[in-house]
C-alpha cells in the first residue's frame, strides 16, 4: 500500500435551517441530511487533504462563510475525530491549554438532536455568552470561543450517522510542519507504508515533556514514536527520527505541557492516507 499527501479542499454536500439554541429535545429529522447517504470518497477526500464535510441543506449554504472564516483564523488543530455513531448520546474530551487565544469547535452529525458544551468548572457553555460566536443548522453547530479557560472541555452530543468532531485554535503553540524523508530525499506524493521513513516535526512556541504519537481516522491512539530534538533556535524546534510507518491511515498527535503547565496537543490537520 502506499500513502498520499495532497492538498487541502472543502467538501460541501448540503444545508439546513438554523436553530436557536445549543441543547434542544430529541426529534426525528425527515429529509436530507439525516435521510440520505454520505458518499464514503467524500469522507476520504476531505479527511486526506484536511478538508471537511459541509452537511448541509440547500437553505443552508450561507454558512460555509462562517466556517471558512472561522477556520481560516483557527490554524492550529486540536481534535479531529470523524466516523459513524449509533443512535444514543455520545461524549468527546477536548484538551484546551493556556496558550489558545480562541478555539472553534466545528461539530457535524447527520441525524443531530441536540449539542451541549460543557467547560472545564462543569458548567454549560452559553451560547448566548458575550465571548461565544454561534451558528446553528440542523446537522451541524459551530462554536468560536474567545479566551476559553483552559482545561478539558466535553462536547456531547445526540443522534446518529455520519459524525465529525474538529476543533482547533488561534495559538503560538504550534505543530507547524511534518515531513517524511526516505533514503535522504523528501517525500512529496506517494511512500510506501510499513517501511522506515524519517519523521521530522517542526514545532513553536515553548512545550515541555514533548512526545509524538500516530492516531487513527476515530483518534484512536495506534502507537507512540519517539523523536529526537535535532534542533532547537529560540521557540522553534525540530524533532526527527526513522521511523516504521502504519500499514493503514493514520493522522500526528504531538503532546505535551505547556508554559503554565496545561496539557495540550495538536494533530495534523489531514490524514495520510492509504491507496486502496
Amino acid at each position: 500500500m502506499l500513502l498520499r499527501t495532497v492538498v487541502c479542499v472543502a467538501i460541501v454536500l448540503c444545508a439546513s435551517l438554523p436553530v436557536n439554541a445549543q441543547h434542544q429535545q430529541p426529534h426525528s429529522q425527515n429529509g436530507w441530511p439525516c435521510s440520505g447517504k454520505v458518499d464514503p470518497s467524500y469522507i476520504r477526500s476531505a479527511e486526506a487533504t484536511g478538508g471537511k464535510v459541509l452537511l448541509f441543506r440547500p437553505t443552508e449554504v450561507s454558512g460555509a462563510a462562517d466556517d471558512m472564516s472561522a477556520s481560516r483564523d483557527h490554524r492550529e488543530t486540536v481534535v479531529r475525530t470523524v466516523g459513524q455513531l449509533d443512535e444514543g448520546v455520545h461524549d468527546f474530551e477536548i484538551p484546551l491549554d493556556s496558550t489558545i487565544e480562541s478555539a472553534y469547535f466545528f461539530i457535524s452529525l447527520q441525524c443531530l438532536q441536540f449539542v451541549t458544551v460543557v467547560q472545564p468548572s462543569g458548567e454549560e457553555l452559553r451560547v448566548d455568552g458575550p465571548e461565544v460566536d454561534y451558528h446553528a443548522f440542523d446537522a451541524m453547530r459551530l462554536f468560536t470561543i474567545n479566551a476559553p479557560s483552559p482545561g478539558t472541555w466535553k462536547v456531547s452530543m445526540a443522534g446518529r450517522g455520519f459524525f465529525s468532531v474538529i476543533v482547533t485554535a488561534k495559538t503560538d503553540l504550534a505543530l507547524t510542519g511534518v515531513s517524511f524523508v526516505q533514503n535522504g530525499v523528501p517525500i512529496t506524493g506517494l511512500a510506501p507504508l510499513g517501511v522506515s521513513v524519517r519523521l521530522e516535526a517542526v514545532v513553536s512556541g515553548e512545550p515541555s515533556q514533548v512526545g509524538f504519537h500516530f492516531i487513527s481516522l476515530r483518534a484512536a491512539m495506534l502507537r507512540t514514536v519517539e523523536l529526537g530534538l535535532e534542533q532547537e533556535a529560540l521557540t522553534r524546534r525540530t524533532y526527527a527520527a526513522e521511523v516504521t510507518l502504519p500499514r493503514t491511515e493514520f493522522r500526528v498527535l504531538m503532546t505535551g505541557i505547556d508554559s503554565n503547565g496545561f496539557h495540550f496537543q495538536r494533530v495534523t490537520h489531514q490524514l495520510f492516507v492509504a491507496d486502496r
